[in-house]
Parts: C-alpha cells; structure tokens; sequence
C-alpha cells in the first residue's frame, strides 16, 4: 500500500481522534473521508485556503505512510500531487 499512486472521490472532513473517551480537543486536522467510510489524512496540499469541511473533492498522490503513530483514525496518509473539487449539482 505504501507507495502506492492513487486517486480517490471523497469529502473533506476534520479527522476523528482514535481515542474517543475523555477530553477532546477542538482542532480540525482536514483530511479524506471516502464512500467506504474509512478516512486518510492528507499531506502537502493547503486545504485550509482551498477547501471547507464538507466539499466533494478527487484526490490524485501517492500514500507515503499508515501513520500508526498519529493521533487520528486515519488508514493512511496521501501525499497529495492535485485536489480538484467536484461539482455536486
């Protein structure tokens, strides 16, 4: 999985903590929820000025890594080449 080029629909969302209980923090860490429910965090793309929480988008990169260490329940991360938002009309 790691290295490989992908390309995928999804919406952009603030990433779920893998722990659920106890005190959250606000932050919204934007990453990629795709129709199968599982989520990816994106890296060198600058959503923050591109896109909101919600917006349809496609995603074409190259996952560079499954982030066990990462706070969020990401299955991987995408090192983003392009992000194009969809037209949902």
């Amino acid at each position: 999985m790691i290295g490989q080029e992908v390309k995928v629909n999804g919406e952009i969302v603030c990433l779920p903590h893998k722990i659920k209980t106890g005190p959250q923090t606000l932050e919204c860490a934007l990453g990629l929820k795709i129709a199968e429910g599982t989520y990816y965090g994106l890296q060198g793309a600058s959503l923050a000025a591109s896109f909101n929480t919600g917006d349809k988008v496609r995603v074409v990169g190259t996952i560079v890594k499954s982030d066990a260490q990462s706070k969020y329940d990401v299955v991987g991360v995408i090192q983003v080449a392009s992000v194009e938002k969809l037209n949902t009309q």
